[in-house]
């Protein structure tokens, strides 16, 4: 279910406790490319997340993605608003734009003076090429996660639907433990450039009792820890493709503008936040909807979704592209 209106007001509508997971990709409040709705203060304003926490089942997650130079300010937010920051996923890819002033060019040109050159090569600002997603959870309701999980079926993330695939199974069927860094496909290709081939010890599990300081062994009889004894470049461990122009444009074909959306993720990375965070079955809440990949990959995990876009606009892109889906599938 995809809603025009302002989510503030909607949310409102909503259950309490009804929500399982809350997976969006609020404004980051830059003024962004000068468009209005990346300047209201949204994503810093508490009662934005309060709106979310009082929807969202005890022990389920939020995942918000944010800017680093300001996601201090809508981490305080949620925060304040009674979540619990659990942790911060770090998305690198490699095809962000320098932006700011190169200080020589500026110099010559105002002073014009032969000093420029010593700056020539200095610049206001670094590329960017990092984006991060905050990981907050609602606290739980019951004693212990275990009590949470079985009374409302939140509080754990999906390890196993998001492990990292081996190139080189063997025994080890369960894949990579996921981490909390994503790279894009280029940043994947450079890394694996820069720092070759590695191979990651034999393929066994190791079970020796020991403790945390000796490293001995895993803590107590019985524990296990997967080698895998495989061998390649560091994006066998965290690996995502940017969305490419006919993923944004997917269903926009008859719409005058096509997808122009500035901020459109990819849907793979989507799939992956969804599946870590939301139970079987469980209904994930975007209040800040976009162009709705968040939605499709609802649709393609087999998730419910609801999901709020304030401008109709982009409303009507993540309309279309929705509808492409289900034809597809």
């Amino acid at each position: 279910m995809i809603i025009n209106n302002d989510c503030l007001v909607y949310m409102d509508t909503i259950e309490t406790n009804f929500i399982d997971s809350i997976v969006t990709d609020p404004p980051y409040e830059l003024k962004f490319m000068g468009n209005k709705w990346d300047s209201t203060g949204i994503a810093f304003n508490i009662s934005t997340w309060e709106k979310c926490h009082r929807v969202l089942k005890p022990g389920g997650f939020l995942l918000a993605f944010g800017c680093p130079k300001n996601i201090h300010r809508m981490v305080c937010a949620i925060e304040d608003a009674g979540f619990i920051i659990k942790d911060e996923i770090f998305y690198i890819y490699g095809t962000g734009m320098p932006h700011g002033q190169n200080i020589g060019k500026a110099i010559k040109s105002k002073f014009t003076t032969d000093t420029s050159n010593n700056y020539n090569d200095f610049h206001t600002q670094l590329k960017p090429a990092t984006e991060v997603i905050v990981v907050a959870q609602k606290p739980i309701s019951e004693r212990t996660y275990a009590e949470n999980v079985i009374k409302w079926g939140t509080g754990a993330f999906n390890i196993g639907a998001c492990r990292i695939h081996l190139n080189k199974l063997g025994d080890n069927s369960g894949g990579r433990f996921p981490s909390n860094i994503i790279l894009d496909e280029i940043t994947a290709t450079l890394a694996d450039k820069i720092y070759g081939n590695h191979k990651s010890g034999t393929n066994c599990y190791r079970t020796k009792e020991g403790t945390f300081f000796d490293h001995g062994g895993l803590g107590k009889a019985g524990d296990k820890q997967i080698t895998y004894g495989d061998e390649g470049g560091i994006s066998r461990f965290f690996y995502c493709s940017k969305a490419s122009k006919s993923e944004k444009n997917m269903g926009c074909e008859n719409l005058p503008k096509g997808n122009n959306h500035v901020t459109v993720k990819p849907i793979s990375l989507m799939r992956y936040l969804v599946k870590l965070v939301t139970p079987y079955n469980g209904i994930v809440l975007d209040p800040f909807m976009g162009s709705g990949t968040t939605g499709i990959a609802c649709i393609l995990e087999g998730f419910g979704f609801i999901g709020i876009e304030k401008e109709l606009e982009y409303f009507n892109i993540a309309k279309a592209r929705l509808s492409k889906v289900k034809e597809d599938i």
